[in-house]
């Protein structure tokens, strides 16, 4: 297993999905900054996250809002046309919004900005 933690900004409103089962989910998209030594780049993560607490926390998250997810990572290479493409992936087990002007504010009731949601028995 391996984790990672990433803060980025959302590329676009969350997205609600169901599974094949009919549990509700979270689906993201996030950019992570970063200089290659020449100019500013932007490294994008798939993230999903599952739990009725992550699923609503999550839910509200609006395009460039600040995030910062931890979870379990994986990264599959596949070729295109322009070369070799890398695929970024996260499923998060704890988010938290926040961090100057991209805050949206309050995320639920009793949510806080800034305020951090885990899925299961972590912190809150």
């Amino acid at each position: 297993m391996q984790i990672a933690t990433i803060t980025g900004n959302l590329g676009a409103d969350a997205e609600v999905k169901s599974s094949a089962n009919g549990n509700e989910y979270i689906s993201l998209r996030v950019g992570v900054g970063y200089y290659d030594g020449q100019e500013r780049q932007t490294q994008w993560w798939r993230v999903s996250a599952f739990g009725p607490r992550l699923v609503r926390y999550l839910g509200n998250g609006r395009k460039g809002d600040k995030v910062t997810i931890a979870g379990e990572f994986s990264a599959s290479i596949w070729d295109s046309r322009n070369g070799p493409q890398v695929d970024l992936d996260l499923v998060a087990s704890s988010a938290e919004f926040g961090g100057g002007q991209q805050d949206s504010g309050q995320r639920d009731a009793g949510q806080r900005a800034g305020e951090r949601v885990a899925s299961g028995g972590g912190w809150h």
